[in-house]
Formats: C-alpha cells, structure tokens, sequence
C-alpha cells in the first residue's frame, strides 16, 4: 500500500490533480491551512510528508468503504508506533470535481 510505504510521492501519485481529501488529522497536522480538507496534490503529497516525520512504523486495517459518485469515505485503524497498545479509528474522504 502506498500509504503503509510511508513515500508521500508514491502517495500523491494515487490522486487525481483536481483531488480532495479531507479529514480531522489534516487540521491536526497543518493547522495553519485552517481547514481539515486538503485540494490538489500538492497538498496532499505534502500532507503525507508531515505525517510520515511522525511514525516510525505505520500499518492500517481497513474498516470500511463507501463510494458515492466521485468520492469515497475509508475507515480504518491505524496501528503505529505513535499510537501505543490502542490502534487509532480514521475516518477520511477523498473525491475529485464533479464531471
């Protein structure tokens, strides 16, 4: 998985140019966009740089998919070295402008 390889440009290459991708660890991380969506793949490239400088060991379980026109919802459970014993419930969204 390209996120598990911890390569933020193998990452930004999964997205569309015209992307989103939004979630509550995008304000945790780049608090000064001051918003928790991220739009095109520059910023999502450099929001994968952020938070690959965190772990050390990084692995998902995914929980769940939704997809509904030209987005989806991922749920999942992160399990780092930054998380402890506890593995972290995500939710994030990804989409692209609507055609």
């Amino acid at each position: 998985m390209a996120w598990e390889s911890r390569d933020a440009a193998k990452v930004a290459k999964l997205y569309a140019s015209d992307a989103t991708h939004a979630s509550g660890k995008v304000r945790e991380l780049r608090p000064e966009l001051g918003r928790s969506e991220l739009h095109g793949v520059g910023e999502i490239e450099q929001y994968a740089r952020a938070a690959f400088s965190r772990f050390k060991q990084l692995r998902f379980e995914l929980q769940d998919i939704s997809m509904e026109g030209n987005s989806a919802s991922i749920e999942y459970l992160r399990y780092s070295d930054v998380d402890g014993v506890q593995p972290q419930p995500v939710l994030e969204e990804s989409g692209t402008a609507p055609v």
